[in-house]
C-alpha cells in the first residue's frame, strides 16, 4: 500500500469515527416502595413501585479535518451533545408467589432535556470547536445534568408518591391504600 493510499485510509477512518454517535445511558438513582390496596369486598392486593432516575447522553462530531492538498483548507469539525434526564415510575402487582405483573396505567415519566454544541468559531484556531476542544464544557454540562437529577429525585419521588396514592384511590372499589 502506498503512502498516498494509507493517507486516504487514515483520513476516511478519522472522518468515519468522528461521525459516529456515542450514546451513554446511566442509572443515577433508584428507589422502591411497596403498598397494599384494600377493596370494598375485603380483597387485598400488594404492589411494588420503583422510581429510576436515568441520564442519557449523546455526543457526535460532524465536519472534516483540514486537508489542504485535497482542497479542505479549514477544519470544520464541530462537536454536538445532548442530555436527556428522566425519572420513570413503574408499578407492578405482586401475587401470592411473588410474581410481578406490570401495571402500565400507573407508570409515569418525568423528563428534562438539554442540548448544546461546541462554539461555531474559535478566534485562535480559526475553526469550530471539535469534541476534543469542547470536552471540558461538555463534561461540565453532563455533570450539571447528573447533579440536577440527584437534587430533584427525592422531592419528586415524595410528591409522586402522594399522586400515586390519589390515582389508586380514585378507583371506586378501593377502600384503603397503605404504603409500607
Amino acid at each position: 500500500m502506498s503512502l498516498r493510499n494509507l493517507k486516504w485510509v487514515c483520513l476516511l477512518l478519522i472522518v468515519t469515527l468522528g461521525a459516529i454517535q456515542r450514546a451513554n445511558c446511566e442509572t443515577v438513582q433508584t428507589k422502591e416502595r411497596t403498598f397494599a390496596v384494600k377493596y370494598k369486598d375485603g380483597t387485598i392486593e400488594h404492589y411494588k413501585v420503583s422510581w429510576v432516575a436515568t441520564l442519557d447522553v449523546e455526543v457526535h462530531e460532524d465536519g472534516h479535518p483540514s486537508e489542504p492538498f485535497n482542497g479542505w483548507f479549514t477544519d470544520t469539525r464541530q462537536c454536538h451533545w445532548s442530555t436527556s434526564s428522566h425519572i420513570d415510575r413503574q408499578v407492578a402487582m405482586i401475587n401470592k408467589v411473588g410474581q410481578s405483573f406490570a401495571q402500565s396505567e400507573l407508570s409515569r415519566t418525568y423528563r428534562s432535556d438539554f442540548t448544546n454544541k461546541g462554539s461555531d468559531f474559535q478566534v485562535f484556531g480559526f475553526r469550530p470547536e471539535n469534541c476534543g476542544d469542547a470536552a471540558a464544557r461538555r463534561n461540565s454540562d453532563i455533570n450539571d445534568a447528573r447533579k440536577n437529577l440527584l437534587n430533584v429525585f427525592s422531592g419528586l419521588v415524595d410528591a409522586d408518591l402522594v399522586k400515586l396514592k390519589a390515582d389508586v384511590k380514585a378507583n371506586a372499589e378501593v377502600v384503603e391504600v397503605t404504603f409500607q
